[in-house]
């Protein structure tokens, strides 16, 4: 009798985490404050470190204003390879982000939405979350690229009469094998960046 592999059980260990007894303690607010497209060819040697930011051009990166914005589901496509249970082949992930402040005064805020709609694609995103961190890959080794890459960018406005116009971006990013981790974004850290 020969032996099938079983290409769905694994021994590699899944790591837990512990919580303190004070429940309210262990919650994270929710939402995305704003975002940043990193150009592709930005090394990072130390995400939390302010001074590496500060040495930043801002020619290499851009950052929304402050807007409030929301994870979307996983978008996923499986394939039946064998008997076993079907496999994830790709997977998507995003934010929708909504900007209700404009620029009423040079009107900048229509410029961004084009770049960001013709050039967002070639960026690398990060975010921050309302929660206080700064989100970036997971895997990110000190000097890669610490952003999502394989950006799809689309941004268009709403405004119906009696409320206040909206400029609702959509940032997805095939995120196969490729999920979040955080830091907290200290008061340095952010003005470093939010220049």
């Amino acid at each position: 009798m020969s032996y099938i592999c079983n290409a769905g059980c694994s021994d590699d260990s899944i790591t837990g985490y512990s919580t303190v007894c004070d429940v309210v303690s262990n919650l994270r607010k929710g939402g995305i404050a704003r975002f940043i497209l990193l150009d592709c060819d930005v090394l990072v040697d130390d995400v939390t470190d302010a001074s590496e930011w500060t040495a930043l051009e801002i020619s290499k990166y851009s950052y929304s204003p402050e807007g409030l914005g929301e994870f979307v589901a996983d978008e996923t496509t499986t394939e039946q390879i064998t008997c076993a249970p079907e496999f994830v082949v790709d997977r998507t992930s995003g934010i929708d982000f909504v900007v209700k402040q404009f620029d009423n005064v040079t009107f900048e805020d229509f410029r961004w939405q084009d770049e960001l709609i013709n050039r967002g694609s070639n960026k690398q995103l990060l975010f921050v979350g309302c929660d206080g961190l700064l989100y970036y890959r997971r895997n990110w080794k000190p000097g890669e690229q610490p952003g999502f890459g394989q950006l799809t960018v689309n941004a268009g406005r709403t405004g119906a009469a009696g409320s206040v116009q909206a400029l609702n971006i959509e940032l997805r990013w095939k995120s196969l094998g490729e999920n979040y981790t955080a830091t907290p974004l200290t008061a340095a850290l952010s003005a470093a960046i939010f220049k």
